[in-house]
């Protein structure tokens, strides 16, 4: 927390003048706005006690009271009784909200708990009495001034939660703030607490619990109302087309609406039918796109600048990832849509064939590389291999299976969080039951899977590459075994007489600090092999956790680097040698041949 200690009695007076000085101005109540700007601030100093958070609620307090029209009487009154303790400030502010608009005031506070913070914007469409009707007339809905919502929605904020909120301009990106006027990112005003104290206060505090209380859970969940206030963003958007926007950005803002339709989902058990078959039919209209879809082609199909797939399971191309998804029910598969989707298979007969749940599961799979698993996907892949989808079908060079493995491992070594679902506790229990569904569908247990290994070696950042043929169980065991859950898998895995093994067969190492730097591909022994994976295998879940494993690892790299380099110039040497040897035996050759032929040529003339 910022304490006074920090600035000087200037910064503060500055600041308490910068935010009182100018509604003062206006203020009608006060003979002398001089004098009783400058007994006011005086005041508030002497009274902080340090904290700079207590200066700005009391110049808030002060505030409200002016643009109350309150009397210089009852501003004193105000400062007077203001509490010194910030647990006594937030109690009373919550005393001041008044009783008719505690629970709208409890919706707010809730939707910023639940996000940390929330774009204006979405706000203002969550708590639209009138969101639902807009929605269900789509596309014949009723016409919102979306501007005018935010600007009220942006006073009854101010006025009715009493300072715990504030309106703050944010440089981060909205749902469709890509816009630039005149070469400046125009702002997105989000709502925020006025500090993480405030928050902690209404979540731990009994007189805050009691407020947040007055809007339960089982009336309203937040995350579906901000679904539903960026839907009809987008339909507003999509409506109106007042600015130019790239194919990519609708298509994001589409796979955003149908992730968060998911979780609400998993969280509801609703199955936002009506809702995601919006956005379908967004997407599928002509003016959504800048050139007209290809005859037969689904939208979904057009991915723009989507992530390069290939490098993350090497063996996956352009070609065999075009056709996933294809269709929207493999898009909505892609994004976790469980509940909906299981419901049309169930409905449509035409959809109740192996291939077409193969075709689904491997809309999650392959087409999520970036996206990251969550449970619902998880649950809907287990749903699907149930009902009869294969976990060994091919895809050009691998399978489904395989692909899933790949990516398990690949969430293991990456730092990055959206890589991190795997180790989730609220998934342990769900992750071992998808990989009992593979295992009871007959998933390949005994073929290697090449897993490309790369490392960055401090401090020259030295780039090193292991090319690992690694056994299923030696993945789940690496990337599991320490969790409660995974007995069941690991019974399941030796009961099909699964064995654990890998293999190191290549290292590459190149440093890309040098330009044209030579890249050196190295075959191992096995020795060699098995000192670099058993240093792997101790690998924590991100390596860059654990720096004494990662420094052994590098010592290991270096002397296996050493022992190649000494064995590549052993073996240059001994070319060498050979060269030599087989050079110096053809000169003899040579000499003994001219001898022979002076011979014959002194004979001819005698």
């Amino acid at each position: 927390m910022l304490r006074l200690q920090d600035l000087t009695r200037s910064d503060i007076e500055h600041y308490v003048s910068d935010r009182l000085a100018g509604p003062a101005s206006g203020y009608s109540k006060a003979s002398n706005i001089v004098d009783w700007l400058k007994n006011t601030m005086d005041e508030i100093l002497n009274r902080a006690e340090g904290v700079f958070l207590w200066v700005a609620l009391v110049v808030n307090d002060q505030l409200e009271g002016i643009y109350n029209e309150d009397s210089p009487r009852l501003l004193q009154e105000r400062l007077e009784s203001f509490p010194t303790e910030l647990e006594g400030v937030y109690t009373l502010m919550i005393d001041r909200i008044d009783r008719v608009h505690r629970k709208e005031c409890a919706l707010y506070l809730q939707m910023v708990i639940d996000f940390h913070s929330i774009q204006l914007q979405i706000l203002a469409l969550a708590v639209y009495e009138g969101i639902d009707s807009f929605l269900e007339l789509f596309p014949n809905h009723a016409a919102i001034d979306h501007e005018k919502l935010c600007q009220s929605t942006s006073r009854r904020v101010k006025a009715i939660c009493k300072g715990f909120l504030e309106i703050r301009q944010d440089d981060k990106n909205g749902i469709f703030d890509f816009r630039q006027d005149d070469g400046y990112m125009l702002a997105v005003p989000r709502v925020v607490f006025v500090h993480r104290t405030a928050a902690n206060f209404l979540q731990q505090n009994m007189v805050g619990k009691e407020l947040l209380g007055l809007q339960s859970p089982l009336d309203v969940n937040t995350r579906e109302l901000a679904a539903k206030a960026k839907l009809a963003i987008f339909i507003l958007h999509h409506t109106n087309r007042e600015h130019e926007y790239p194919d990519t950005i609708f298509r994001r803002a589409a796979a955003g609406i149908l992730r968060d339709l998911s979780r609400c989902q998993e969280a509801t058990g609703k199955t936002y039918s009506a809702l995601a078959e919006v956005v379908d039919q967004i997407m599928s209209s002509p003016n959504s796109w800048d050139e007209s879809l290809p005859a037969g082609q689904h939208w979904s199909q057009m991915r723009g600048a989507g992530p390069r797939y290939d490098e993350v399971f090497g063996s996956f191309d352009s070609e065999m990832l075009s056709s996933y998804p294809e269709d929207f029910l493999g898009e909505a598969a892609r994004h976790g849509l469980g509940l909906y989707v299981l419901q049309k298979l169930d409905t449509s007969a035409a959809l109740q064939n192996q291939q077409y749940k193969n075709y689904l599961l491997g809309c999650i799979i392959i087409a999520n590389v970036f996206l990251g698993l969550e449970v619902q996907h998880l649950k809907l892949m287990s749903a699907l291999l149930r009902q009869g989808a294969s976990p060994n079908q091919r895809i050009r060079e691998t399978t489904l299976w395989v692909g899933l493995l790949k990516k398990i491992h690949l969430a293991h070594v990456s730092d990055e969080s959206v890589f991190c679902w795997p180790y989730r506790s609220t998934m342990t229990g769900d992750f071992c039951d998808l990989l009992l569904a593979f295992l009871e569908s007959g998933a390949d247990i005994q073929n290697d899977i090449p897993i490309p290994t790369q490392l960055w070696i401090q401090p020259d950042f030295t780039n090193v590459k292991l090319q690992l043929l690694v056994s299923p169980l030696t993945i789940v065991r690496r990337c599991f075994g320490s969790k409660g859950d995974f007995f069941s898998v690991e019974h399941a895995f030796t009961a099909r007489q699964a064995s654990e093994h890998s293999v190191c067969t290549t290292m590459s190492i190149s440093s890309p600090r040098e330009i044209g730097a030579d890249k050196f591909f190295y075959g191992l022994s096995a020795r060699q092999s098995d000192r670099l994976l058993d240093v792997w295998m101790q690998c924590p879940i991100t390596p860059a956790e654990n720096d004494a494993i990662i420094e052994f690892l590098r010592h290991e790299i270096e002397e296996i680097y050493m022992e190649l380099r000494d064995e590549e110039g052993n073996q240059a040497r001994q070319q060498q040698q050979e060269f030599q040897k087989e050079y110096d035996g053809s000169e003899s050759d040579s000499s003994e041949s001219e001898s022979s032929d002076e011979g014959s040529f002194h004979s001819a003339n005698s």
